[in-house]
């Protein structure tokens, strides 16, 4: 049907990938480009990227502890660094953090295998006929590599952290950057829009780690801007004070329907973001965290362990809290107050009525154990 082929990859191909490529009926004849691009990662943010392995945690720290699968996550992932370094164009000094004796070294086993795939980039770039230029430029400066495990923060991802863009990926249903809303159009008539969050919206870049209440403040000072160096600024007499005023604002201007939606967004996102809060009871469940895991009352007072363990309790007899809170809070107290008894946890995730998520206080046990020995 085609007169030619070309096959691009995403990374190093090996000779038994390419075996069925090279015995294909009429392909060689017909292949015209097969290229490795080294690409195997996405660029998610201007300064951010993501090897795109959601089951790597699992394959690298579950109680499985099946050394073959975590091997072959460690591969990938090494194999998929080294394309980002490709990419940029420099060679980068690696470092990692040593793992304690008796504990997982990922990191270590990362940043070699990260070493051995650059060296090998390097030789194919230089056996290639005609011979390549390095992808990378040895007279330039190059940054550093720094390879650390969760190990070395588990409880970071645990918190719940209220800054814009965060905030709104933990308590708003965001899949793929996409962020279905409701607004009211200037007939009354509820509809749906979706829309991309991202480095795209014209916004979004200034707000995502702002404060959500200095996000709150910026959404209404651009609105406020806006009214003042557009015709629209006649239709509104004052300088609006709070979200509600702004909505009131631009359901009075209908006919400015697209200036105003970019403004419009940030405001249900935002709105929608307190209104979880509250319906959570996330301040109180902050509380609980931020105490629990630097030790610290809001005074600077030490937290024992039998303080925190109450103030738990009340929050996991609490039928408001939801169950993903509960177990985060669990796993929050777990890290940081040593909770080495799987007794003790399973206590912990009765009072929770979370008996199912044992593998989750498990796993998380597996990762301390590193910085329980230091």
């Amino acid at each position: 049907m085609y007169g030619a082929a070309h096959i691009f990859l995403t990374s190093h191909a090996s000779d038994t990938a390419l075996f069925p490529l090279k015995h294909a009926p009429g392909l060689a004849s017909r292949l015209k480009t097969l290229k490795e691009f080294n690409l195997e990662f996405l660029a998610v943010e201007s300064q951010v990227f993501s090897l795109d392995m959601a089951e790597a945690f699992q394959e690298l720290f579950g109680t499985s502890g099946d050394p073959e699968i975590r091997s072959d996550a460690i591969a990938r992932v090494a194999s998929r660094l080294a394309t980002v370094f490709v990419t940029l164009g420099y060679r980068p000094m690696i470092r990692f953090k040593l793992a304690v004796a008796g504990s997982i070294d990922v990191a270590e086993r990362i940043a070699k295998d990260v070493e051995l795939n650059l060296d090998r980039l390097e030789q194919q770039a230089a056996r290639s006929q005609p011979p390549q230029n390095l992808w990378w430029n040895e007279h330039g400066e190059g940054g550093t590599l720094l390879v650390l495990d969760r190990a070395s923060d588990v409880t970071s991802p645990l918190m719940h952290e209220y800054t814009y863009q965060a905030m709104a990926h933990d308590l708003l249903d965001i899949k793929d950057e996409r962020y279905k809303y409701k607004y009211t159009n200037a007939k009354g008539d509820q509809l749906v829009k979706e829309v991309l969050l991202n480095e795209l919206d014209p916004i979004f870049p200034a707000l995502r780690h702002l404060h959500i209440a200095e996000a709150i403040d910026s959404v209404l000072n651009l609105f406020n801007t806006f009214l003042q160096n557009n015709k629209a600024a006649g239709m509104v007499k004052k300088e609006v004070q709070g979200l509600g005023q702004m909505a009131e604002a631009i359901k009075a201007m209908p006919q400015y329907k697209e200036l105003v939606s970019k403004y419009s967004l940030h405001m249900e996102i935002t709105k929608n973001c307190m209104i979880r809060y509250e319906e959570q009871n996330l301040e109180e469940v902050s509380g609980v965290e931020q105490n629990v895991a630097t030790g610290l009352d809001v005074q600077g007072k030490p937290v024992k362990k039998p303080a925190a363990a109450a103030a738990l309790a009340l929050l996991l007899a609490n039928p408001t809290i939801k169950a993903g809170d509960k177990l985060r809070l669990i796993l929050i107290f777990v890290s940081s107050f040593r909770v080495e008894s799987q007794e003790e946890a399973t206590v912990l995730l009765h009072a929770a009525n979370l008996t199912h998520a044992h593998r989750a206080v498990a796993t998380l046990r597996v990762l301390c154990e590193s910085a329980w020995k230091e």
